[in-house]
């Protein structure tokens, strides 16, 4: 089996999306609800219409996050 065959796989897809979380929704991952809920604030409040562009976003989107 080949890197870029792992690389497109879900388990790794899912750890690469996991790791660009801002820091403090992956501080609360232990709670479920309050994780589901911190993720979806996020996701709305920035709308990023591609995995390319959530992955290669600019810090400045981080900020604010769980206040």
């Amino acid at each position: 089996m080949n890197l870029t065959k792992v690389q497109k796989g879900v388990y790794y897809s899912g750890i690469t999306l996991f790791n660009s979380l801002p820091l403090g929704i992956k501080k609360v991952a232990h709670n479920t609800n309050k994780f589901n809920n911190e993720l979806k604030k996020f996701l709305i409040k920035h709308s990023f219409h591609s995995v390319e562009e959530y992955i290669d976003r600019d810090a400045t989107y981080d900020i604010g996050v769980l206040q």
